[in-house]
C-alpha cells in the first residue's frame, strides 16, 4: 500500500493490522483495511516515519518482536518479503477459468513461499524493492532452526551489495531480544536516513 511505502504507517502498526484480516470475512477484509488506513492517515499521529527505513528478508515473521526491536533502536521496517508481510496480498486468484484450477494455479505459482522454484515473482519483487531510493538498508532475519530460507541468503546478499545498500544478518530469535537489541542498535546507528525528512 502506498501509505506504507510512503512511511505514513509505522512498521509495527502496518505489520499487525493486516494480520487481523485473516480473521475477517473475505468480502469484508479489503474494505475494512482501507477504512482503517484512511482513519489512521486522518489521525494527527499519522506522520511519516522517521529514521532509517529497512526491508526484512528471510524467515516469515509470524510475530511483531523484530518490528518492536527495530523501532526501539530508532528505525522502521517498511517491507517484509514474506507471506505474512508486504507480499501477503500478492496476485489475486484468476476469475477467467474454472475455479478449482484457478485456485490450484494461484497457490502453486503466486503465493510467497520458499518452496516455489523458481520463485520468479519473488525475485522480481525483491529486485524492485531494492531499487526504492528511500530504502536505507536490508535486515536478513535467519534465526535458528532455519534450514530453508538461508539457502537464498548468499545470492540475496549479493543483490543488496550490488544495489549499494548496507545489510545486517540476524541469527538470533527476536522473541529473545537480550543479545539482539545491541546488535540492531549498533547497525542502525551507522545508517544515515537517505530520504529527506518530510
Amino acid at each position: 500500500m502506498s501509505a506504507r511505502i510512503g512511511g505514513h504507517l509505522e512498521g509495527l502498526i502496518a505489520n499487525l493490522q493486516p494480520r487481523t484480516l485473516g480473521f475477517c470475512w473475505p468480502y469484508r477484509a479489503e474494505p475494512d483495511l482501507r477504512a482503517w488506513v484512511q482513519a489512521w492517515l486522518a489521525a494527527a499521529e499519522a506522520t511519516p516515519a522517521r529514521g532509517p527505513r529497512l526491508l526484512v528478508q528471510g524467515c516469515p515473521l509470524d510475530h511483531a518482536s523484530l518490528h518492536r526491536l527495530v523501532e526501539q533502536a530508532g528505525a522502521g521496517i517498511v517491507a517484509e518479503d514474506d507471506e505474512w508481510g508486504t507480499r501477503a496480498a500478492g496476485t489475486p486468484i484468476a476469475t477467467d477459468r474454472e475455479p478449482l484450477q484457478a485456485i490450484f494455479e494461484h497457490y502453486w505459482r503466486d503465493v510467497p513461499c520458499v518452496r516455489l522454484h523458481p520463485d520468479i515473482a519473488g525475485r522480481a519483487w525483491f529486485e524492485h524493492a531494492l531499487g526504492d531510493p528511500t530504502l536505507d538498508g536490508v535486515l536478513f532475519y535467519l534465526p535458528p532452526p532455519d534450514d530453508i530460507h538461508g539457502w537464498a541468503y548468499p545470492a540475496q546478499r549479493d543483490q543488496v551489495e550490488a544495489a549499494g545498500l548496507p545489510w545486517i544478518l540476524v541469527r538470533e530469535d527476536a522473541r529473545q531480544p537480550i543479545a539482539l537489541a545491541a546488535q540492531l542498535q549498533a547497525f542502525i546507528a551507522t545508517l544515515p536516513a537517505r530520504r529527506a525528512a518530510t
